[in-house]
């Protein structure tokens, strides 16, 4: 929880310093923390406190605003995820929503979810061809109940899996798996 407020703090600093302790003063609410309980009280605060600063006068332009914003949300959810790690599905729903670009910023929540699910050494150790577990099963109902919705998380996890299994590959190894061709 704390880790959410000093990203608060952060966040209402660098886009007002001269203002920052009044703005703070308007969404620091005894049950702060009680805003973080879901994904959906986030992004709901995250959207109000954005409503706040376009209404403010602040320097900054609103390009900047939003961008801060979706930072400042992927790290309030990163910091939620890693408090209920068994709900990673709705931080999935959230970022593969249209109507938001949270999917810019989400490497860090994607990294943890794979982590979580061992998704990386799974297609490591067999290959590509994951065996079935509870979590995988989960996880593949979660894609398939959102159909065409889900494809932007489809292509965010694979590509996120592509990335770490080049990372983890070594140049001799590339070399000689490219000669062997």
């Amino acid at each position: 929880r704390l880790r959410s407020f000093i990203s608060l703090i952060r966040f209402i600093i660098s886009l007002a310093a001269n203002q920052s302790l009044t703005i703070l003063k308007q969404v620091y609410a005894p049950d702060l923390e009680a805003m973080f309980y879901s994904c959906q009280s986030i992004h709901k605060f995250v959207d109000d406190l954005s409503q706040k600063f376009e209404t403010a006068q602040v320097t900054t332009d609103v390009e900047t605003i939003h961008r801060t914003v979706v930072k400042l949300e992927v790290d309030l959810l990163k910091n939620w995820l890693a408090d209920t790690p068994d709900k990673y599905n709705e931080i999935l729903y959230l970022i593969g929503r249209k109507d938001n670009h949270l999917w810019r910023y989400s490497t860090k929540i994607f990294s943890y979810i794979l982590q979580k699910l061992d998704l990386l050494e799974s297609v490591q150790k067999y290959h590509g061809q994951i065996p079935h577990s509870d979590d995988y099963i989960r996880l593949e109902e979660y894609l398939q109940s959102f159909h065409r919705e889900s494809d932007k998380i489809e292509r965010l996890l694979v590509d996120r899996i592509h990335m770490d299994l080049m990372l983890n590959i070594s140049e001799e190894q590339y070399t000689d798996r490219s000669i062997d061709r």
